[in-house]
């Protein structure tokens, strides 16, 4: 039973971030690409961007990724997932 919650809690944690990603509100706000990547940083893994990591996020953009693959690529993270299993959510 304690993995199935854990699992949904790790889900709703990921399901939240990306409806706050990918809300109206942020869509507002009409980040650059640096800005973006660096919020997915700071909210994705609670720490500001390396240069290497933001360079190559924001060089990927530029050459036709799209925000949601980069967000995916942040979800998908082995950094990612250290930290959800450090709250014992996976």
């Amino acid at each position: 039973m304690h993995q199935v919650l854990s699992y949904y809690c790790s889900l709703f944690s990921l399901y939240s971030r990306k409806a706050f990603v990918f809300s109206q509100e942020m869509a507002n706000r009409n980040l650059s690409n640096q800005e973006y990547v660096t919020m997915l940083y700071r909210t994705m893994m609670d720490r500001e961007p390396d240069e290497a990591g933001l360079n190559d996020w924001v060089t990927r953009l530029q050459s036709g990724t799209s925000r949601q693959s980069v967000f995916d690529g942040f979800a998908d993270s082995t950094e990612f997932d250290n930290i959800v299993r450090s709250y014992g959510l996976k």
